[in-house]
């Protein structure tokens, strides 16, 4: 249909009629409704356009969502809101398959909680293409009230609801909503999917002095305490939440005594800004009043009982990482503890490759193998560290630097399709099998890493999987890396670069379970399928779904 020109074309028009004697304007103004005149026609589209009809339901009740954002993911993105029925439509469409989506708050797509790609449903069309239906995922919630064992509301009081996760073998918990209880000890955290939480209320600080004499008495406050009632997160009662369920979770706390812990931290940048970070058992940091005096290094912190480590991190004249850590626990007033800051470590990394073919030269900073250090400590955010070439001199090798006290596992990954890792070695610990130990100030021995050409790769297909899936590859003999790789929505997997040996084989629905930890991973060992793999080799495995035991 012929769009009328806006008013500043009509001026246009109007001057181009004046030079000529005014028959285009005329003919214009005389035209007959719908029609267009030639030489004004727009210009065509080759592209097919049809309509696309559709309705927007609540995927666990099946009842339509009214007010529902629906868009059609093309060039000029096209959007209508749902009716009261749930129902959608537009009139044209160019092409013949489009990508669709749904939006409202409240809900979730399929794509966006299983975190696929793309997060639009695709859609061919054409004049007998049925109605589209479009499925929206209900969020669930969790609510509550936190109270004192008599009764009387704690208000303030921060609440964390975490999901968690496993990553790269281990339980890792992710924070999904953050909130503090109102006048009423009240609160409510919303926009959640389906799944299992962990929830922990405080810690929390209470300024009001508990004890009557003024030497005695003691501030009060509220420890990390989870559902449930226990103090570590392991011991958590985890709460299942169904899509579109709504949980009641409630509280009763009994507030403590806030210790007093003082200390000193001594080292190169005493005179300069420390940061100190308190944790406890469980990694979760403490917000109550620490104070530092830079001058003389003293500082003073406010602590219910339990256990804690104390991180401290600096800088150094010339830019040099300074870091300290010291666990230490609470029961009373503590006093005399010593940090003792260090410049952080650097650990030297030699790459050994044994292969019968040329390797590439250069300017001799070839990586047969990319290290990572990943910090498995309680204390710290699971920092990521990498081995890399320093700039020059002393410092030109290849090492892992700046590496603070903690726990690390190594990952150490084959630059080359050919090659695969035979060991990695750090002073007679074989860290395929162990994690490594940083203790602050003290030296650590080179990392020792040795490759060799023959690997072997696995593709494999797991059957009765309408979900992405994970597969593990397991050594078998002595514990040591087992692998995990995703499938594709086609249910097919991968792994390259294989040491050449005997192996298990497993596949989970999800992101399965902690395969770092042995006692886990042995519950599973005998439903796995065993292969064994020689050098070179390349072979297939088609798998079934192995349930998570809960």
């Amino acid at each position: 249909m012929f769009k009328p020109p806006s008013r500043h074309g009509f001026c246009l028009l109007a001057a181009f009629a004046l030079l000529l004697g005014g028959p285009v304007f005329s003919s214009l103004a005389q035209a007959p409704e719908g029609q267009v005149l030639p030489g004004l026609q727009p210009p065509s589209n080759s592209e097919p356009s049809y309509a696309l009809t559709g309705t927007v339901i609540n995927s666990m009740t099946g009842e339509p969502v009214r007010r529902a954002l629906v868009q059609v993911l093309t060039g000029s993105q096209p959007s209508a809101l749902t009716d009261g029925d749930g129902h959608f439509e537009f009139d044209e469409v160019l092409g013949t398959r489009v990508s669709v989506t749904a939006r409202k708050p409240g809900f979730f797509t399929d794509q966006a909680i299983n975190r696929m790609s793309p997060e639009a449903k695709s859609v061919t069309l054409g004049p007998d293409a049925p109605p589209l239906v479009l499925r929206l995922i209900p969020e669930s919630l969790i609510f509550g009230r936190i109270q004192s064992p008599d009764g009387e509301p704690i208000e303030g009081l921060p609440v964390k609801v975490m999901c968690v996760h496993v990553v790269e073998g281990r339980k890792s918990r992710q924070a999904n909503g953050i909130t503090t209880t109102d006048e009423d000890g009240e609160f409510r955290v919303a926009n959640l999917p389906a799944g299992s939480y962990v929830m922990e209320a405080g810690p929390s600080a209470d300024w009001r002095l508990l004890g009557r004499a003024a030497d005695n008495a003691h501030h009060q406050g509220y420890a990390a305490v989870f559902y449930g009632g226990a103090r570590e997160i392991a011991s958590a009662t985890p709460i299942r939440l169904a899509a579109g369920q709504h949980a009641q979770a409630d509280f009763s706390l009994k507030p403590e005594p806030l210790y007093r812990v003082t200390g000193l931290v001594t080292g190169p940048a005493v005179n300069g800004e420390v940061n100190l970070r308190f944790v406890n058992s469980s990694g979760e940091p403490f917000e109550f009043e620490t104070q530092f005096d830079a001058a003389t290094g003293k500082f003073q912190a406010k602590l219910p009982a339990g256990s804690y480590t104390v991180t401290a991190q600096s800088e150094a004249e010339g830019g040099t990482a300074l870091g300290a850590e010291l666990p230490f626990t609470v029961h009373a007033d503590l006093t005399g503890l010593r940090i003792a800051l260090a410049p952080a470590t650097s650990i030297s990394v030699r790459e050994t490759l044994e292969s019968s073919t040329p390797v590439p030269g250069g300017n001799g900073r070839f990586q047969p193998a990319t290290v990572r250090l990943g910090d498995i400590s309680a204390a710290r955010d699971g920092a990521q560290l990498w081995a890399a070439y320093g700039n020059s001199g002393s410092d030109a090798g290849l090492a892992v630097r700046n590496v603070p006290p903690g726990r690390y596992s190594a990952e150490v990954t084959s630059n080359g399709s050919q090659w695969y890792v035979q060991s990695v070695e750090c002073g007679g610990k074989d860290l395929l099998r162990e994690d490594l130990v940083v203790t602050g100030g003290a030296q650590v021995p080179e990392i020792e890493i040795v490759l060799r050409e023959g690997s072997a790769g696995l593709h494999g297909t797991v059957s009765s999987s309408g979900a992405q899936a994970t597969a593990l590859l397991i050594p078998e003999g002595p514990p040591g890396q087992t692998r995990a790789v995703s499938t594709n929505p086609q249910g097919e997997f991968d792994f390259d670069r294989i040491p050449p040996g005997n192996y298990s084989v497993l596949a989970f629905e999800g992101e399965g379970p902690e395969y770092k930890d042995p006692d886990v991973l042995s519950t599973y060992l005998s439903k796995a399928t065993h292969l064994g793999l020689r050098p070179n080799e390349k072979a297939t495995v088609t798998l079934d779904l192995i349930p998570l035991v809960k």
